[in-house]
């Protein structure tokens, strides 16, 4: 798309800040920032569909959309703090079966492994997204470039430190939610309102 087009929209959002500032000299218009769509259903949806593990067992689980080999270190020493085991759930299929690895999952089946994870080390934004919406233990590994929507996620939630780099070995540490939850609220309702009024332009 050529972006001198970009005034030809009524209304313009992205989903994380450093776009928005990116973009934002190109036009006129008033660029806004939006939750996910994930972040705007209410949890009692997600938590309509959920299906549990068949998995009997305290873990910790490893969820790559990006892989890095100290994703599954991070999540072992975690698992090893708290006496858990490693679960995986991989974004892609490989030809060679490993234990306690799974390849391919349903959506229900997906937000089950998060609810009752007890820590989630993802480099997915979405894994991180749901980790704040069932309001998990996560830690969200940084990769690079692709970590600007889940930075600018964390950064409005006040969770910046559960942003770590990939060579940390971090203590494993709960989350108090109630700060982020209050964040969140205002973050929906501030994209409730900007969608509507986008709607009736």
């Amino acid at each position: 798309m050529n972006l001198r087009n970009l005034n030809n929209f009524n209304a313009i959002s992205v989903r994380e800040t450093t776009l928005a500032d990116l973009l934002q000299p190109l036009t006129s218009k008033k660029i806004e920032t939006v939750l996910d769509p994930t972040l705007l259903a209410n949890t009692d949806i997600w938590n309509s569909i959920v299906k549990r593990p068949l998995l009997n067992c305290k873990y910790v689980l490893v969820y790559q959309v990006r892989f890095d080999k100290n994703t599954r270190r991070i999540a072992q020493d975690i698992a090893n703090q708290i006496g858990a085991k490693v679960i995986e759930i991989t974004a892609w299929i490989n030809w060679k079966f490993k234990k306690n690895v799974y390849q391919c999952c349903s959506p229900e089946e997906f937000l089950g492994w998060i609810k009752y994870a007890s820590c989630i080390v993802t480099t997915s934004f979405h894994g991180t997204a749901f980790s704040v919406i069932f309001n998990k233990p996560f830690y969200c590994v940084k990769l690079g470039k692709g970590d600007t929507r889940a930075a600018s996620l964390l950064h409005e939630l006040g969770l910046e430190n559960r942003m770590i780099e990939k060579t940390s070995s971090p203590n494993f540490r709960s989350i108090d939610y109630r700060q982020a939850t209050m964040n969140l609220a205002d973050l929906q309702n501030k994209s409730y309102q900007y969608l509507v009024s986008s709607l009736n332009l």
